[in-house]
């Protein structure tokens, strides 16, 4: 029984320190000036350092938005095939996480893309982050 707690442990320890972290902020262009208008959050895709696996998440820099997505697309090939992707959102949240797609294709690559709406007249900022490619 001992054995068995400590390769689960073990394997729980490798799974947190074999990820990445990188993020995007929101944009949005104001219509008509050309300006960027204020962030209001952040779409983050995490990996694997061997590209196996990905997920995304989407959230607010403060307080809830009306509405806030998160989508992890994978492809492989260099981006000439699609691979599995997954895709959620909420409405009145604050953040949103997809589940982690699975890809072993050659080549392949995840990209997170993140939507914000404020209110329900406002505008939508949005987000994009792409991981590196994994031979």
């Amino acid at each position: 029984m001992r054995k068995s707690f400590a390769i689960i442990l073990t394997g729980l320890l490798l799974t947190f320190s074999t990820t990445n972290v990188l993020a995007a902020e929101s944009s949005l262009t104001a219509s008509g000036t050309g300006m960027l208008r204020a962030s209001w959050g952040q779409t983050t895709i995490t990996y694997a350092n061997d590209g196996t696996y990905a997920r995304a998440t989407s959230s607010t820099y403060a307080g809830s938005c009306y509405y806030i997505s998160a989508e992890i697309i994978s492809t492989y090939n260099n981006g000439s095939s699609s691979g599995p992707s997954s895709f959620s959102y909420k409405n009145n949240a604050s953040s949103v996480s997809t589940d982690n797609v699975y890809e072993n294709g050659a080549n392949r690559q995840y990209t997170a893309n993140g939507v914000f709406q404020d209110t329900s007249s406002s505008g939508k900022q949005y987000a994009t982050v792409s991981s590196p490619v994994f031979k």
